[in-house]
């Protein structure tokens, strides 16, 4: 993070510039040239997306189509991932290349494996190494005449398949799921060899080129290998590749129609026949049966209940012709009478059947009908129309004994896990920082938890995020992971990535490399999807690239990471809060959601009371403020990270034995959090500077419960009595005369209180000075005034409290304010001043006053003027103490603050004028 202090300051007046640096890092000269596998195609006015020319599947279970498991025994040879093999591994899959990676003679029926290991598929392997797999399988003459793929729901990082010693195509990503077309190389009702080669790429190894991902050393593990299922699945060669359903809301004016929905529905049809087909669709939607029997089925016919037919109205017929080895869109728009929409509390979900040519084929899919969207007026999160709060926790692909290895036989394990997560009250889960299985969206889906999926691009410098803007891989991993999980009504967000590096000279917003990757992405998604919320997490900074996204997902560890000291209980909320309110000063149409937040228990235990106060704290800041639409505590387990040790911050022992302190108290945050109302003040503004009397005025609402609708609406001053408030043209309204108490800083709270007896506070902190604030010369007490009233021209004028923790109030009502780090109160030049130990020079812990960045500061050509006024400290020489004025004029200002130095060679820096 980028962090520039003020010290030794007693008042500023200032004009002036920001101006950002750009610098591009230049490609490695060996980065990877491997291609995409997955592109993105129009077909029908449809986007399509396409694996290695072939429409890309949803990978759902259709029951009535053939399968053939391969997991169990493989031979497995191992080998070191050496800077060859890399280089191999990363190469285009040219004549040359291939024939590199066949030298060993590994992929061909002749070659004698009897000397390899024998491992059982899928498998967690936990080194960065290269492993080829090999296996002879019997093909039952049943599937010859069909379109047959072979499908690898997880491998990691890049495999490469060979059938029968013939060479099938590559895939790079280490989560999504991929296939190969395998028809042509098959032998039917006989033996087949397949080899495959996968290669872990060790983290670390490509920091120079920046190109895999991702590719620095995490803080979880980098498994290997094929960890997830890996089979044959064989259709008709005229057959739906994949069905994507969009749904929306109906309104009846404002109101939304709680009984009806709308979906639009692409059935993509291919035929990988050698003749023309004519494809003529059927469809119908029957209500699901989700019960003990059925919810660990991934297939979506498991759960169509054929007795719940639902009422559909629109065309529900549609038919094209295929040319050989082509693909049509057939394109529906339905209505759907007596439903009920997805929540969290209600999951309801629906199967919708397409049937092809009188039965020649039959394809399910599980859907679902909500709506998730952002209100930019009062900013938070509406779902299905109604403000909704994600009570959050986030969970590691990483299970005891299996590690990431998960098949349907760990479905069971994984409810576990989400019973868990129900318990402590969260609806809302952050699938870590990669696509999960694709069950696990599935048992949400059915269980009702809101989800986070996120792309690998975790811990990306800027210029990684070039090289992606080049290579296209991050770009085929969004499309494999958008696509995939098309229809699953749990994922309402799509992460771009995770923890951006942010640098001093980070480019402007719409230069950076990291601004254009995200802004592609986010359009991608928007063209393809356009039905969730796109975003990425990142630091408290104001974060040049935020304008893209549709919420700001920050990772809050104030008083862990970006503040460690928090020397006394409270550290954590005070950090929280002021992080808050300058983070919604930046971005104050976008709300606020904690993707992160927790801290350590240790192995032995010794911090679980660390935990609860980390959370407390926290959760308590965050609370306060109604455009934090949202939480997350990492992670609800505990995980295995890459250095081979157990990370602590779970809030349940990695195996699964013991839930910590800290889980009863998130649980004990989160009760009621679905069905609480909502409020928000309008005025004053959070850091406003107030005189005499000021008109409070909030907004209220309440949309679940049993009692629904807002029973009163109550305002308190400080730690007064709350006091009712009136109902006016939409809003609650109080009065309150400031000269009633002391001036200086006060906070105001407005607590709404619906039917339920739920309740819900938003808490502001003002300056209150009804004193002669330009001409009075007296510093002691409150908020203290300049000698005189700037001029026009100035940007901002700084008068300050004279505590450690206060504001610094910016009385020009630009909202310039900033914030005084450890420092008392000291005899000034006209009464109080601010004074400060001598505890370090140009540290986060040395005294300070911090003026955070707004866009008002920022200028292009511009020179400014910054006025203060410094007594030199204790070590300067006796001739030259006494009270000096200082005006410094520059143009080459950067970063978050404006920038102060302590005394000691203060005349050098400043240049002494008078």
């Amino acid at each position: 993070m980028r962090r520039l202090t003020t010290c030794l300051i007693a008042c500023l007046m200032l004009s002036g510039v920001i101006l950002l640096a750009h610098s591009c890092a230049e490609g490695a000269k060996d980065e990877a040239t491997l291609p995409p596998s997955v592109e993105l195609r129009q077909v029908d006015g449809v986007y399509v997306p396409f694996q290695h020319g072939e429409p890309y599947p949803s990978f759902e279970i259709q029951r009535r189509r053939e399968y053939l498991d391969l997991g169990g025994a493989w031979k497995c040879l191992e080998l070191g991932s050496t800077e060859g093999e890399i280089s191999l591994s990363l190469s285009e899959r040219n004549e040359e290349t291939i024939s590199a990676l066949e030298t060993p003679n590994y992929h061909a029926t002749s070659f004698n494996d009897n000397g390899w290991a024998e491992v059982v598929l899928p498998t967690c392997d936990n080194d960065e190494h290269v492993f080829w797999f090999r296996r002879w399988i019997e093909v039952p003459s049943t599937m010859s005449g069909k379109y047959v793929r072979l499908v690898l729901l997880g491998a990691n990082y890049i495999t490469d398949l060979w059938v029968n010693g013939r060479y099938v195509g590559w895939h790079e990503g280490g989560y999504t799921s991929f296939f190969f077309d395998v028809t042509e190389f098959l032998s039917y009702g006989s033996r087949n060899l397949i080899a495959i080669r996968v290669h872990n790429i060790p983290w670390g190894s490509r920091m120079d080129q920046a190109d895999i991902i991702p590719y620095r050393v995490l803080d979880f593990r980098n498994y290997g290998g094929i960890y997830r299922d890996i089979y044959l699945e064989a259709a008709n060669e005229l057959h739906v590749a994949r069905v994507d359903v969009k749904p929306s809301l109906i309104r009846v004016g404002d109101r939304v129609a709680e009984d009806r929905g709308h979906i639009d529905v692409n059935v993509v049809v291919y035929n990988s026949g050698a003749a023309p087909r004519t494809a003529e669709a059927s469809l119908s939607v029957y209500g699901a049966s989700v019960d003990s029997a059925k919810i660990l089925d991934p297939a979506p016919e498991a759960i169509a209940d054929t007795n719940l037919p639902i009422v559909v109205s629109g065309t529900t017929r549609g038919s094209a012709t295929l040319s050989p080895g082509g693909t049509a869109v057939l394109r529906f728009s339905l209505d759907l009478s007596w439903i009920r929409l997805w929540t969290p509390v209600d999951p309801a979900l629906y199967v919708l059947r397409v049937e092809l040519n009188g039965g020649e084929e039959n394809f399910f899919t599980q859907f679902g009908i909500r709506e998730i969207r952002v209100d930019n007026e009062w900013p938070r999160l509406l779902l299905n129309g109604a403000p909704t709060f994600l009570a959050g926790i986030a969970r590691h692909e990483s299970m005891p004994d299996v590690y990431r290895k998960f098949t349907a036989e760990q479905m069971e394990n994984l409810m576990r896990d989400f019973l868990n997560a129900k318990e402590a009250n969260a609806n809302f889960i952050r699938t870590a920082h990669y696509p999960n299985h694709p069950y696990l969206y599935i048992l949400a889906d059915r269980m009702g938890f809101m989800i986070w999926e996120e792309l690998p691009a975790t811990w990306f410098a800027d210029r990684a995020f070039e090289v992606q803007m080049r290579r296209g891989t991050a770009r085929q991993n969004w499309l494999e992971m958008i696509c995939r999980d098309y229809n699953r009504p749990s994922i309402i967000i799509w992460s771009t990535a995770n923890e951006a590096d942010i640098y001093e000279n980070e480019p402007a917003p719409g230069i950076s490399s990291r601004y254009r990757f995200n802004q592609e992405l986010r359009e991608l998604a928007y063209k393809i999807d356009g039905t969730r919320l796109v975003t990425q997490a990142t630091f408290w900074n104001r974060d040049p690239t935020w304008p893209v996204d549709d919420l700001l997902g920050i990772n809050e560890y104030q008083g862990v990471f970006y503040y460690p000291w928090a020397p006394t209980i409270g550290e954590y909320y005070r950090q929280t809060r002021d992080a808050l309110r300058s983070t919604h000063e930046f971005c104050p149409s976008k709300p606020i959601l904690a993707s992160e937040t927790g801290t350590w228990s240790c192995g032995d235990m010794s911090r679980i009371w660390e935990q609860v106060r980390c959370w407390e704290d926290t959760f308590r800041a965050l609370d306060e403020k109604p455009y934090v639409t949202g939480i997350t505590w990492w992670c609800l387990n505990d995980w295995w990270q890459a250095g081979g040790t157990d990370q602590t911050m779970g809030t349940i022992t990695w195996d699964r034995k013991t839930k910590k302190d800290v889980y009863y108290a998130i649980k004990a945050s989160y009760e009621n959090s679905w069905t609480r109302p909502w409020v928000m003040i309008t005025t004053p503004e959070d850091g406003a500077l107030l005189s005499d009397n000021v008109t409070i005025a909030a907004r209220a609402e309440d949309y679940r419960g049993e009692n629904v609708g807002v029973a009163r609406v109550e305002c308190q001053i400080d730690s007064g009595e709350y006091v009712g408030m009136r109902y006016e043209n939409g809003l609650w309204i109080t009065v309150w005369n400031t000269r009633d108490g002391p001036d200086g800083e006060h906070t105001i709270r407005v607590r709404v209180v619906d039917g339920d007896g739920l309740t819900k506070t938003h808490l502001i902190t003002v300056g209150v000075n009804n004193l002669s604030r330009w001409i009075q010369r007296d510093w002691s007490g409150g908020a203290c005034p300049m000698a005189m009233r700037p001029d026009n021209g100035t940007i901002a004028f700084w008068s300050f409290d004279v505590l450690s923790g206060s504001r610094v109030w910016d009385d020009s009502g630009n909202g310039n304010h900033g914030k005084i780090f450890h420092a008392q109160p000291e005899p000034g030049r006209w009464g109080n001043g601010i004074g400060f130990e001598n505890q370090g020079i140009d540290t986060d812990d040395a005294p300070h006053i911090k003026i955070f960045h707004r866009p008002e500061l920022d200028f292009v050509s511009q020179d400014f003027t910054v006025e203060l006024w410094v007594m030199p400290c204790i070590d300067y020489p006796n001739s030259e103490k006494g009270w000096r004025y200082f005006v410094r004029q520059d143009n080459k200002i950067n970063g978050d603050w404006w920038d102060g130095r302590r005394c000691i060679g203060y005349d050098e820096w400043w240049g002494e004028l008078a």
